[in-house]
């Protein structure tokens, strides 16, 4: 009774899908906020990292559960056009990304889960709904693609301040 009022214990705090405590240790919710483009509802985005304190140099998270059906080329699209207003990548690892944006991201419906993972190993994994659907082995896409959301040159400032907990 002890062990089993234990586990239950242990499911409650973490309650995290598989995906995120395999890669991130001690996992929890850093922030969250619903991504919107106008006045639609785009996606909730949840950013989960160590003990909930976000750091590039660990593993981390980010959870995107879409609130509409999206194209996934379209997805890589926008995603390869956020990494350019960065600045500081080159045209040809651009495309080069966005290739492989294309071959990985599938068109998504409402309620399906995209899950990218920094890994230790700086690499980038991506899931759908649970599933591994594709990995970019490259510490720079990594940093480039999480920066979309986490660089301070985000092009949604008020969004990276929730996700990431900072003062308004």
């Amino acid at each position: 009774m002890v062990l089993s009022v234990f586990g239950a214990s242990i499911n409650a705090q973490q309650n995290l899908p598989t995906r995120i405590t395999m890669y991130v240790p001690e996992a929890a919710l850093v922030g969250e906020e619903m991504f919107r483009y106008l006045f639609w509802k785009v996606y909730q985005a949840q950013l989960y990292a160590p003990n909930g304190e976000y750091s590039s140099e660990q593993p981390y998270a980010l959870r995107l559960t879409y609130q509409r059906s999206l194209d996934g080329e379209k997805i890589a699209e926008r995603s390869a056009d956020e990494i350019a207003q960065q600045g500081g990548v080159t045209d040809s690892q651009l495309d080069g990304w966005l290739q492989q944006m294309i071959a990985i991201f599938p068109d998504v419906k409402k309620g399906d889960v995209i899950l990218g993972v920094a890994t230790e190993d700086k690499y980038t994994v991506f899931y759908l709904n649970e599933e591994e659907i594709g990995r970019v082995e490259d510490t720079e896409f990594t940093e480039r693609f999480f920066g979309i959301w986490l660089d301070p040159r985000t092009s949604a400032p008020d969004f990276r301040r929730a996700l990431l907990k900072l003062p308004g």
